[in-house]
C-alpha cells in the first residue's frame, strides 16, 4: 500500500489489510515504521530520483521540481536502512522502456549505494 500521507488514527487498521507498506518520506518511516514491522509488514520507501522524461506533463510528473512524491537524495537518511525492506520509485507515465532504462539509470545513480 502507497499514500502520501497516513492518518496516526487509521494506520493500524491499515495495516490489517496489506502486507506491503511503501512510505513517501523519511518522516513517515520514522513515524510509522516499527509500528509496520512489529505487524510483520514489509516496508518500502518511495524515492525520487529526480529524473524526469515526461515533456509537457509536469502537472502529473512525480520527478517536477518542488514534487513533494517521493524522497530524493538530499532528504535521504541512511539511519532507516535497517528498517526498510525495498526502494520505490514511479516515475512514468504512458511511456515506454527507453524512459523507464533514463529512470533506473538516474536511480541507480542516485539511490545505488543503498
Amino acid at each position: 500500500m502507497f499514500s502520501p500521507a497516513y492518518r496516526e488514527e487509521e494506520f493500524e487498521e491499515l495495516l490489517s489489510y496489506v502486507d506491503d507498506v511503501v512510505f513517501n518520506s523519511v518522516h513517515q518511516v520514522k513515524k510509522f515504521g516499527q509500528q509496520a514491522k512489529k505487524a510483520g509488514k514489509s516496508i518500502g520507501l518511495r524515492v525520487n530520483p529526480e529524473c524526469s522524461t515526461q515533456e509537457g506533463h509536469e502537472i502529473y510528473d512525480p520527478c517536477a521540481p518542488f514534487s513533494r512524491l517521493g524522497t530524493t537524495l538530499a532528504q535521504f537518511q541512511e539511519e532507516i536502512l535497517p528498517m526498510l525492506d525495498g526502494l520505490h520509485f514511479h516515475t512514468l507515465c504512458e511511456q515506454d522502456s527507453e524512459d523507464l532504462e533514463i529512470t533506473v539509470k538516474a536511480f541507480e545513480e542516485k539511490f545505488g549505494a543503498f
